[in-house]
Order: structure tokens, then C-alpha cells, then sequence
């Protein structure tokens, strides 16, 4: 009965929290189900994910590899041609992270 109540009591501060209507969602959900090829459409979203997914494990790695070097650079040049390269893969990773946003699985 307890957890009952515990678990009520968490779906209405999610319900609020996201401002959650009834009948909004199920506008969404009555659409969702005129749509004819919603299957092919969470296909691409999940090829979208694993893609990116892939895409900023390697992001990672580089940050680490790419902060290693910049410490280890002797020559201003070499410390702003690796500072550049690390800028442009925070913005890669950046756009990466709006992917896996749209797709629904941040």
C-alpha cells in the first residue's frame, strides 16, 4: 500500500515538473498511431544513436589523448594547433550530444 502511494506520489510531481496534460498526450499518441511507418522512423533514430553513440566514445578517447600531448608540447605552435583541434572536437561533441537529444535517448 505504501509503495502504492509512494509511486502516485512521484507520477504527479513528474506529471507537474513536465507540465504533463492528458490531453496533449493523447493528441500525440492518436497521431503516433495514423502515422503508417512509424517503425522505419525508430529505426533511423536508433542507426542515429548507435552512430553517435560510437562517434563520442571516440570524442572521449581524444580529449584524453589530445590533453596528454598538450601538456607534453614544447612549441607555442604545436600547443595552438592542438588547442584548435581540441575546440573543434568540443564543438563536434557538442552536435553529437543534440543528436542523441533529438533521438530521444538523453
Amino acid at each position: 500500500m505504501r509503495l502504492n502511494n509512494t509511486f502516485g506520489l512521484l507520477d504527479y510531481f513528474l506529471k507537474r515538473w513536465h507540465k504533463i496534460d492528458i490531453e496533449e498526450e493523447s493528441k500525440r499518441l492518436a497521431i503516433r498511431k495514423e502515422v503508417k511507418n512509424i517503425e522505419d522512423i525508430f529505426y533511423d533514430l536508433h542507426v542515429i544513436n548507435n552512430k553517435c553513440s560510437v562517434l563520442l566514445t571516440h570524442i572521449s578517447i581524444m580529449f584524453v589523448v589530445l590533453g596528454l600531448f598538450i601538456v607534453s608540447a614544447n612549441h607555442w605552435i604545436v600547443n595552438l594547433l592542438l588547442s584548435s583541434e581540441l575546440i573543434s572536437y568540443i564543438i563536434v561533441a557538442s552536435l553529437v550530444l543534440r543528436c542523441l537529444e533529438i533521438s530521444g535517448h538523453v
